[in-house]
């Protein structure tokens, strides 16, 4: 249930590029970082470009024909991250 690329998720914001301490785990169809991670003092800090779940939080949103794309991807982020799958 994985997703290969981000072509079914719009992505409403942008990440114009990251600093040199932060590694892109995914970006976007045009190259710019949508998913990055770093590591600050003793933990790590995931950050994700926001939009990801607008079609899953409302039905009625223009985008919610991609809400199956943007629930895989926010599952994919919960695993990651160590929750359970």
């Amino acid at each position: 249930n994985q997703i290969q690329d981000l072509s079914e998720v719009t992505s409403y914001d942008t990440v114009a590029r990251a600093a040199p301490n932060w590694k892109t785990l995914v970006s976007t169809l045009n190259g710019s970082p949508a998913v990055l991670q770093a590591k600050i003092g003793a933990g790590e800090v995931l950050v994700v470009n926001p939009s990801f779940d607008r079609p899953v939080a409302d039905p009625g949103s223009q985008d919610a024909a991609k809400r199956e794309a943007c629930t895989k991807l926010i599952r994919n982020l919960l695993v990651y991250a160590g929750y359970p799958a």
